[in-house]
């Protein structure tokens, strides 16, 4: 048992002097619930974010859009899909509990979501406009900065990137 702590506490060593070093890390550790850890796992399967035009490309990537069925001019959205980063949807959906709870415009998205279609899916919305701030944050090399309500020129319901 002492050995594995001991080897526990190299590994979570090696993990925080890596997030340390990784300027993109220490940005990402600025979102509430992203430690360094999940910074790394976020960081590696995103890769050069330069890579994906838009939010919205990225948020296809990590698998936290509906799939969209389409014939004869009805568009019906339907089940999460199964191409693109599991690893990278499940630490998202993972975190937005603490997003929810650490941040004002992830709280209110999550509740009025919930409200409607249930708690798994406002977890999952959560998770998406947690990806869409990472995107914004990674492009821009800005840190994430919570949008309290009232915020001057920001309409109800709507996030400011």
């Amino acid at each position: 048992m002492a050995h594995l702590t001991t080897e526990i506490r190299q590994v979570a060593s090696t993990i925080e002097s890596q997030a340390a070093a990784d300027p993109q890390a220490q940005l990402l550790q600025t979102v509430p619930g992203i430690g360094a850890y999940s910074a790394l796992l976020i960081m590696s399967e995103i890769g050069d974010i330069q890579r994906f035009p838009d939010s919205r490309r990225l948020c296809s990537h990590a698998r936290l859009v509906p799939s969209v069925h389409a014939s004869g001019g009805k568009t019906r959205l339907g089940r999460l899909p199964k191409q693109g980063s599991s690893w990278l949807r499940w630490i998202l959906v993972e975190l937005s509990v603490h997003a929810i709870n650490g941040a004002p415009q992830f709280r209110s998205l999550y509740y009025r979501v919930a409200k409607k279609h249930g708690a798994n899916t406002g977890r999952v919305a959560a998770a998406r406009a947690m990806l869409k701030e990472i995107y914004a944050m990674l492009t821009k090399q800005e840190p994430f900065r919570p949008i309290a309500k009232g915020f001057p020129g920001q309409r109800p319901g709507v996030m400011v990137h």
